[in-house]
Order: structure tokens, then sequence, then C-alpha cells
């Protein structure tokens, strides 16, 4: 159906965004040091210097100024 085919694609493009965001992130980990990354979705509350999602997103936007994920 068309609804599973919209969920494949879905997973599909998710698994291609992990893919590239992956190496990005550990490079970052290792670089400063960070014991522990969790989804933001995930956490109740917390210091905002502790969010380094606007950090990521602007090296996996230099790393990847255009990313296909079809």
């Amino acid at each position: 159906s068309s609804l599973d085919e919209l969920a494949k694609q879905r997973a599909e493009a998710r698994e291609i965004m992990i893919s590239k965001i992956e190496p990005i992130l550990d490079s970052y980990i290792n670089e400063n040091n960070i014991s522990l990354v969790l989804y933001k979705k995930n956490v109740i509350g917390g210091s905002k210097g502790y969010d380094i999602t606007d950090i990521i997103v602007e090296k996996l936007d230099k790393e990847f100024p255009s990313l296909n994920l079809q």
C-alpha cells in the first residue's frame, strides 16, 4: 500500500541521515571529551549549554550542503 511504501522510504531516508550524522557526532564527542549524548526528546530538563544540536547541524551542513534522501 501507499502507506507501507511511505514508511519504507522514510526508514531508508532516516538510515541515510544517521549514516551521515554518526561520524560527525563521533568526531565531536571525541574532540570534546563528551561521555554521553542523548536525544533531545528524551530529556525532561537541563541547561541549554549542554545542547549541541546547533553545532552538529552546522557541521553537517558544511560537510553535506545537499543531502539527497531519495
